[in-house]
Parts: C-alpha cells; structure tokens; sequence
C-alpha cells in the first residue's frame, strides 16, 4: 500500500501500527454499546447532586468525630497550664476540621504602567496583598468594586447616614428606594441637599414609567377608536384606567408627605422653593390625566404651589440657581401644558433664561453643569413654543416639549 523502500527498518516497524486497518463492528456490539451508554444517560443529574451530598455529609461526620476525639483529652488534661496554650490547640483541631471560617484576604490590584514591569511598589495604606497586573485586566478591579456594592444596606439610606446613597439607588429597585425615603421624610426633620434629590429621584422613578406607559395608552386608544375596533379599545381604557389609579395613588402620597412632613420643617428658601415646585408637579401630574372638576383643581393647587415656590425664589435663590431655573422650567410647561397658556409660558421661560444670562459670569463651579442644561431645556422649548405659535406642525414639535425631570411633557 506504501512505498517503503529505502526507508529503515526500525522506522518501517514503528508507522505499521498507525496502518493498520480498523476492525470489522457489527450491529449486535454497536447496539450493546448504545444500551451500555442509554443506562449512564438515565441516570438524573438530581440523583447525582443528592448522591454527592450524602457522601459530602458522611465525610463531614467523619472530620466532627475525628475532631470530637482530639478535644475530649484536652478538655479533662489539666497538663497545659500555659496561658493560651490549650486555646491555640482548640483553635487548630477546629481548623482542621473546617469549622472555623477564614476570611479571604483582600487583594489590592495594581495596574502596570508603562516601563514599571512588575516593580510596582506597595500601594500606599494597603497592608495586605497586593497583585500588579496587566492595564488589560481592569476589569478584574472594576469586578471586585461590583462586589463591594452589593455588600451595601438598605439601612444606609437612613437620615443619620445618607452617605452611600448613590450605591442605595443603583443597587435597590424603584419601589424600595421610595419606601426608605418616605421612611426618612415622616422623621419630620428638614433633610439634606442630597436626601432632598433622594427623594425626588424615588418618587420620580415610579411614577415616570407610568406617565409614560399613560401616553402611550392614550395614543394607542385614539387611534384603535378612529379605526372602530371597540374590542380592543375597552381593552386599552381598562389598562389606562388601571394606571390613572396607580398615578392619584402615587401623587397623593408624595402630596401628603409634603403636606404633613416636609414643608412645615424646611428651614431655609432652598428647601422651601424645592418642596413648593415638587407640590406643583405632582397636582401638575394629576391634572394630565384628570377630567373635569378634577382637572380644575389639580391645575388650581398647582397653580397656588407654583406661585409660592416662585414668591420665595425671586427672593431667596440667585437667578442662576439650579432650583430657581427648574422651577422656571416646569412651572412654564404647566402654563403651556395644562393651561393652555403658550404666550404666558413664553414670557416665563425667556425671563429667567434672560435673568439667568446676565449673572451667568457669577455661576459657581459646582452648579455650573445643572444650570447650564435647564437652561438648554428653557431655550429648546422658547424655540418649540414660538414656532408653534406661528403656525408650524403642533403634533410633531409638542413630543420634544421637557420639564426637569427629562422626559416628554407632552
């Protein structure tokens, strides 16, 4: 089959067991063999874990009856005397026997830089382990910080430590988060700046998801009622309804908290302009899906809260103040929104942005980013609302219409 001349020996021999043909198998071997494999296949991976379970359990028996054996002599032996000594054996058989738990060392990861190698010197305040590792292994450091934030409690939202808020609202879900806040708003105490966002952003969280999910509803239920499907459009009102219901609930809520608990302890015209504008927007949000005398007396308490945040503003809050423009900013989308009023929320919109230009040299550094972007919402809506006063597309300008809390006002 081969040409093996001139090759040696010793070589020929060796190859012979790589060409030699494959035995003949039959049926009856390849069928015995699948009925061999049909047994080891049946048997479930259940009976398997509690297999390996009963015989993890028989060897831990074993490790306790062993340990149990090396204590009982220590125990009655009054031969170590030695302060520590008989402490230390302990230590050792329960150690040994895998009833002590041992805390794994933290590693302090080390990114190499360029030209250090692995010479990189001990992390400054670290006194554990340290591992200098590849600038492509980040990831490893980003991970373990991943697992450092799962570590955090819900108890650390709570008015005495509001510390670690930003891992709370990244870690726990909507619902949570607005439990623990409406807990720290009824200690009737005058919160903080960043419980104060806390706040603002659990309660936004809840309810902004169902003010979407009513427009959408709102739209769909339009246009199935244009095209006469009345089947689906009972549907579609008993979704809506079912959110309606779900929005009063959520905003009564925040409106008694701020009633009861919030406003009588603000100390200050930060905080009161703060309470005063979330008063507004919550009766704002009521009025959107609002009929009738409903609607006319969300739009008035609005209205009256609005008023008063804007009294304490001009006086207490610089016209660059992220509260101030904010304030600006939805109280003109509840004239235009609500009222139908696109002149008067012109007018409030192009007065504070104007204001607010004038001292724009005065801005401190820390507030600078939030004003500056509320003040891009007042422009891009002044430029939305005087177009449409001239007469161009309502229905497709109005879906870019924003308030503060950067969503669709419409």
């Amino acid at each position: 089959m081969y040409d093996d001349e001139g090759l040696p020996e010793w070589f020929v021999s060796d190859e012979s067991k790589h060409t030699r043909r494959d035995l003949p198998v039959t049926k009856d071997e390849v069928q015995e063999y699948k009925m061999k494999m049909k047994d080891i296949d049946a048997r479930p991976i259940k009976k398997v874990a509690e297999a390996k379970a009963r015989k993890k359990q028989r060897v831990r028996k074993v490790t306790l009856d062993r340990a149990g054996r090396e204590l009982k002599p220590l125990l009655t032996t009054v031969d170590i005397n030695v302060r520590g000594t008989k402490c230390s054996r302990f230590k050792q058989i329960y150690k040994k026997a895998g009833l002590l738990s041992t805390k794994k060392k933290e590693i302090k990861y080390v990114v190499a830089k360029k030209g250090m190698g692995k010479r990189a010197a001990r992390p400054s305040g670290h006194k554990g382990p340290y591992k200098v590792v590849d600038p492509r292994m980040k990831s490893d450091n980003k991970r373990q910080k991943a697992q450092d934030r799962k570590k955090v409690d819900t108890s650390r939202c709570c008015y005495h430590c509001p510390s670690q808020s930003l891992h709370f609202t990244k870690q726990y879900s909507a619902l949570e988060m607005v439990e623990c806040m409406k807990k720290v708003a009824q200690m009737n105490v005058d919160l903080s700046v960043e419980e104060r966002n806390l706040l603002s952003v659990a309660f936004k969280n809840v309810i902004g998801a169902r003010r979407a999910s009513w427009r959408i509803m709102s739209s769909l239920e339009q246009k199935e009622e244009s095209k006469g499907e009345s089947e689906k459009k009972e549907q579609m009102k008993e979704y809506r309804t079912k959110i309606e219901e779900e929005l009063k609930g959520i905003c009564n809520s925040v409106l008694d908290i701020l009633d009861k608990n919030l406003i009588p302890q603000a100390t200050n015209g930060e905080s009161k302009v703060f309470y005063y504008k979330m008063k507004g927007d919550y009766h704002r949000y009521l009025a959107e899906f609002a009929t009738g005398n409903d609607r006319k007396e969300a739009a008035e308490n609005s209205l009256v809260a609005y008023k008063a945040a804007s009294d304490t503003a001009h006086t207490d809050l610089a016209p660059t103040h992220p509260i101030r423009l904010g304030l600006a900013l939805n109280f003109s989308v509840f004239y235009y929104e609500i009222l139908n009023s696109p002149d008067r929320a012109c007018r409030l919109a192009k007065a504070a942005f104007d204001e607010a230009i004038s001292e724009l040299d005065a801005l401190s550094e820390e507030s600078y980013k939030d004003s500056t972007l509320i003040m891009q919402l007042l422009r891009d809506n002044l430029t939305l609302w005087t177009s449409d006063m001239q007469g161009e597309d309502t229905e497709q300008k109005q879906e870019q219409v924003q308030d503060l809390e950067g969503e669709d006002a419409s």
